[in-house]
């Protein structure tokens, strides 16, 4: 059974236990729930709850933000204390209300998201890998972006190896002007 919440079926809630003031959506709840809902022979016999929404690759270790959707009136509930409870991820519901209900004693919880701000999220590893080969190619390349696009050319000047869009950290677009690096750190 999952490790950071009990199901109350008759009242359609996933109540948080004891000592829970963190939740990774996708991993501690989605994942534990689908496990759960797969081996326990009361809660299979019942609809699953929670439609996972995006997570698909999109190529250049981007992926669509993942949303996961409590569905049929199914709700969390924080544990009996006084907390905040930190939800990792996007978690909805499938009629637009809040996924949370409130606890059953008189305590105070506050519910901080750390949510993915985009509809596309980007795969770390794939960044780190994608980085490492740049600094590769970049040694003795040259590099032009105009108009927020970025391209590497091979030796010859002529054929592109690389062709990205660019932004800043706040979505901005980027004009750079031309730049033939002397040499490129490795650090791989």
């Amino acid at each position: 059974m999952a490790a950071k919440f009990t199901y109350d079926t008759a009242n359609k809630l996933f109540i948080l236990v004891a000592g829970t003031t963190s939740l990774d959506v996708k991993q501690e709840f989605y994942s534990a729930a689908k496990n759960d809902w797969r081996t326990d022979s009361g809660l299979n016999r019942l609809r699953f709850p929670i439609l996972a929404v995006g997570g698909q690759n999109i190529g250049g270790g981007q992926t669509i933000s993942p949303y996961y959707q409590l569905r049929y009136g199914w709700k969390v509930r924080p544990q009996e204390v006084s907390h905040e409870l930190v939800l990792t991820g996007n978690l909805i519901t499938d009629d637009g209300t809040d996924p949370f209900v409130n606890t059953v004693g008189n305590y105070n919880v506050r519910i901080k998201y750390v949510v993915t701000a985009n509809s596309i999220s980007l795969n770390d590893a794939a960044i780190a890998a994608d980085i490492a080969q740049a600094r590769k190619v970049l040694t003795n390349r040259r590099l032009i972006t105009a108009d927020s696009y970025l391209v590497i050319f091979d030796d010859d000047g002529i054929t592109p190896l690389l062709y990205q869009y660019v932004k800043d950290k706040m979505g901005s677009p980027i004009t750079l002007s031309e730049n033939v690096p002397a040499e490129v750190e490795d650090s791989t």
